[in-house]
């Protein structure tokens, strides 16, 4: 003799009304097949009806269906950006000072360009670590907010392009604020 109670089905228990989690898993599963969802069966409990078909309906237009791609292509680029910081933190803590010793020591007359390569040096090397920090979650909360506009999907790919570009050219201008004055050494009339 069991005594423990037989459980009756929810749709046998209540005919005809939907239960909120045979809304969502509905709801899931037909959004996973990009259709538009409007979650108008029955009174919804909470009073959120139109709330929940509003947010269905626009996490379908934006195509998607896992918020997991979402999150690796934020993490993607911003590792990118992350990369190119680093060189160009590599290159202002490594590459600057050793063509600074070589103009100290030869006593060249540094451009206005040098002189202000030299300062950025300086000051990415004493606080290399507040630069990264601030940067890269500025970065973060810039990308993670463009990878989540339904509208301006565009956006994320121009705002990516031109923080690398930006960092390309810096690395150039670099290049020149060194080469200016490594000219001046050279004696070319011989």
């Amino acid at each position: 003799a069991s005594h423990r109670r037989r459980r009756v089905p929810h749709r046998q228990r209540h005919p005809g009304v939907t239960p909120p989690t045979a809304k969502g898993a509905t709801a899931s599963r037909l959004a996973g097949r990009g259709l538009r969802i409007v979650l108008v069966q029955g009174e919804d409990r909470a009073g959120c009806r139109r709330e929940h078909a509003e947010l269905a309906a626009q996490w379908v237009q934006c195509g998607t269906t896992s918020v997991t791609p979402q999150i690796v292509g934020v993490v993607a680029v911003v590792a990118v950006h992350f990369i190119a910081l680093l060189l160009l933190l590599v290159s202002l803590q490594s590459v600057v000072p050793i063509f600074a010793e070589l103009f100290e020591e030869r006593n060249v007359k540094l451009p206005a360009m040098t002189q202000r390569l030299l300062q950025w040096s300086s000051f990415a090397i004493s606080y290399w670590f507040l630069i990264v920090g601030v940067v890269m979650l500025a970065d973060s909360g810039i990308v993670a907010l463009l990878s989540l506009s339904c509208k301006q999907k565009w956006l994320l790919p121009v705002y990516s392009h031109l923080w690398l570009l930006g960092v390309i050219i810096l690395l150039f201008c670099g290049s020149i604020g060194i080469c200016l004055p490594v000219a001046g050494l050279l004696d070319l009339s011989h």
